[in-house]
């Protein structure tokens, strides 16, 4: 049984040339307002757009988060996006920084065994779209 989808987008310093991303100053924004009457809106759909789409790998999987439930199936972009390096040490300081969350490791669980699980390249485009990328995403961001 299919559980839902996850879009994975990676985001490097080198490979984007050390830029900001403006995605990711709308998202800082935003968790600094929370509360905040006029918080700023992130716009995902307008990110999802900026993102080439159509070259990724896909394989079955389980969620990153305890519990950890099986049945997902992840889409992970070749498309790499820019990250600065003040934007990155922003965004460890919520994970791998934080000594309160998953002891400090910044992931929530271990490596997983392969389990024979099939990983499949896709260069055609088209074959997700902007709009069942942008519902992938809200349900992953709802757990």
């Amino acid at each position: 049984m299919e559980l839902g989808s996850v879009v994975g987008i990676f985001f490097d310093r080198q490979a984007g040339g050390n830029r900001e991303n403006p995605f990711l100053t709308s998202f800082f924004n935003s968790v600094d307002n929370i509360g905040e009457n006029g918080q700023d809106k992130i716009d995902l759909v307008q990110f999802l757009q900026s993102v080439d789409m159509s070259q990724y790998w896909n394989y079955p999987g389980s969620l990153t988060t305890p519990p950890c439930t099986e049945g997902v199936l992840w889409s992970v972009m070749k498309n790499v996006q820019p990250i600065s390096d003040a934007q990155l040490k922003r965004f460890s300081k919520y994970l791998a920084d934080d000594k309160d969350f998953a002891d400090g490791k910044g992931n929530n669980r271990v490596v997983q065994n392969w389990n024979d699980r099939m990983v499949c390249y896709s260069g055609a485009s088209g074959l997700l779209s902007a709009g069942a990328a942008v519902l992938a995403v809200a349900a992953a961001f709802s757990f």
